[in-house]
């Protein structure tokens, strides 16, 4: 091999690693999943499809096909029942892109479920990078972080995997404490925005990690004064304003008002629905989904791990608790808590990991007493069932400590062959936990069968202004049918009694059996609104369809 070649390898080579790792995590993790020709969808029929009927939802409305988007035809005629889960703002577009370009609803769904695995890679690949991290290290550090055993083992909640601003907030946090500028402090404003526009849970689990990292941050300048300590962050702001010219600063307020403005048109919604409807966790909801020492330890799924997760009995919830983040990981975690070598990223790396290990503490449930009890009446805190879940925004500084451990292996001078071998073979474990993973699927040809069978039902010459009400009482989970009449409503443009959400309004939330329940169901929603009367009682039960109840003899 001549000179030239040598030098073009060696100098494209490490170029490409984070591109080719992209590619294979891509392609063994996620597509993979959907089987021979595309048949198989990620998920579940329950979540799965909730969640292709909240992007079409966003589809319809972008083509005029709805006119209301809070409104939705569920839960019909009961208002705002779109704002009972997440709307999925931020990424709901690239769906409607996918849907322009011909692709029907199905396989719109696996290419926007696609997208957001690349561009959570992406983001997390160019913060390390960022870093002046190895290759080898962004790789890692972006691939746990993307395609970790905890993101895999939620696959049927899609809503949470389009996390790219959990990173990108928390660099540009660090990038304006260490070169305050407010260009710097703008993104990581619309990125933290753009983030709750994503998933709301997500942008919550941010808000608590964002909380010790600017905390700590201010350290790498107080020396452990207490004055420069408290006057980090505004002096950091002044001096940002002040290195600013005038168009920089008008620019980058106008962003910052965008920002907080579109926060507040995806928060806004909840916030009137909760109110509305009273909508509130109580405890009792939110301790069996608070992480245990035992759910750190569950991976029921992975091929490694599986025959000791298996051995952890009595988890309450235990598909939500699979929190381990792998055996890689976890050895490099513990190498680089006794690993002395001096890094320049050593004190980020720790940042990062000390802001994880508060999220654990602050979550953590011991025989049901934790901290996070303290917080639970703030605003937010009780509307946030499935803390668990946290585990994915957690899985960002940890991503960046085993990165900032990986790099050091790869350039350490010190038995430089053996060091460099061993975070290959860690990595290729890193990756092999994922590309092994047993997923959950389903055909699609069940979910189109199961609305062919539903479609069957529907009497001949309904009337337009038709609320179909279908009976969900049957030898299988209750909320399967109310998908599927959620979804054939959603077809054929009828409003649906049914409903199936994060949320329930009064008279929902289990098997609808008995026409009393659409009576009580009418009578709730009549209550609500301030409307109850026998006449506004009489033109909705007029039209209302019940399908498959026997009691209906008069409404």
């Amino acid at each position: 091999m001549n000179k030239k070649v040598r030098d073009f390898v060696k100098d494209w080579f490490p170029r490409v690693i984070p591109w080719a790792v992209l590619v294979v995590g891509l392609y063994f993790v996620v597509i993979r999943w959907f089987g021979p020709r595309m048949s198989l969808m990620p998920g579940d029929l329950g979540d799965a499809r909730f969640n292709n009927f909240v992007l079409e939802h966003f589809f319809q409305w972008c083509t005029g096909r709805i006119s209301s988007y809070w409104d939705a035809p569920i839960f019909y005629p009961n208002p705002n029942t779109f704002a009972f889960s997440d709307a999925m703002l931020g990424s709901a577009p690239f769906y409607v892109l996918l849907r322009l370009a011909g692709l029907d609803r199905d396989s719109a769904f696996q290419g926007w479920y696609l997208l957001g695995f690349v561009l959570n890679y992406l983001a997390a690949a160019f913060v390390l990078k960022r870093l002046k991290l190895h290759p080898l290290a962004i790789s890692a550090g972006a691939f746990l972080f993307t395609f970790g055993l905890p993101v895999l083992a939620q696959a049927g909640h899609a809503q949470l995997f389009y996390r790219f601003g959990i990173p990108l907030t928390c660099y540009y946090m660090w990038e304006f404490s260490q070169r305050p500028k407010l260009r710097a402090l703008t993104l990581a404003v619309c990125w933290f925005a753009w983030q709750f526009a994503l998933s709301i849970y997500q942008g919550f689990f941010l808000s608590l990690l964002l909380m010790p990292l600017l905390v700590m941050f201010p350290l790498t300048e107080a020396r452990g004064k207490l004055k420069p300590y408290l006057m980090f962050w505004p002096a950091k702001l002044k001096q940002a304003w002040s290195n600013a010219g005038g168009s920089q600063r008008v620019l980058n307020g106008l962003g910052l008002l965008a920002a907080a403005a579109g926060l507040m048109v995806v928060l806004v919604p909840y916030m009137r629905v909760a109110a509305q409807y009273g909508f509130r966790r109580q405890w009792f909801e939110i301790i069996t989904m608070l992480p245990s020492w035992k759910s750190y330890l569950l991976a029921d799924r992975s091929p490694f791990w599986a025959a000791v997760s298996r051995q952890i009995p009595n988890q309450t919830m235990r598909h939500e608790q699979q929190l381990f983040p792998g055996i890689a990981a976890g050895v490099l975690i513990l190498t680089g808590l006794f690993w002395k070598t001096p890094n320049k990223n050593r004190q980020i790396a720790f940042f990062n990991l000390w802001a994880a290990a508060f999220l654990v503490l602050v979550t953590f449930s011991i025989n049901g007493a934790s901290i996070y009890q303290l917080a639970f009446s703030l605003p937010g805190f009780n509307s946030i069932r499935a803390v668990s879940r946290i585990i994915l925004c957690m899985l960002w500084p940890l991503s960046v400590f085993i990165a900032v451990v990986l790099h050091q292996m790869v350039v350490s001078p010190h038995r430089k062959v053996f060091s460099t071998s061993l975070a290959i073979i860690i990595f290729c474990l890193l990756a092999s936990e994922s590309m092994l993973f047993k997923p959950v699927t389903y055909p699609k040809s069940l979910g189109v069968e199961r609305l062919a069978a539903l479609q069957a039902k529907l009497p001949a010459d309904l009337p337009p202004d038709a609320i179909l009400a279908f009976n969900t009482d049957n030898n299988e989970a209750w909320y399967l049918t109310e998908l599927d009449a959620m979804l054939l409503g959603q077809e054929s443009g009828f409003a649906i009694m049914n409903g199936y959400s994060g949320n329930f309004p009064a008279g929902y939330g289990d098997p609808l059996s008995s026409c009393k329940q659409i009576r009580r169901r009418i009578s709730a929603y009549l209550n609500l609104t301030n409307s109850v009367s026998d006449k506004n009682y009489a033109q909705l039960a007029r039209r209302v369809v019940p399908i498959g109840l026997s009691d209906c003899g008069s409404k």
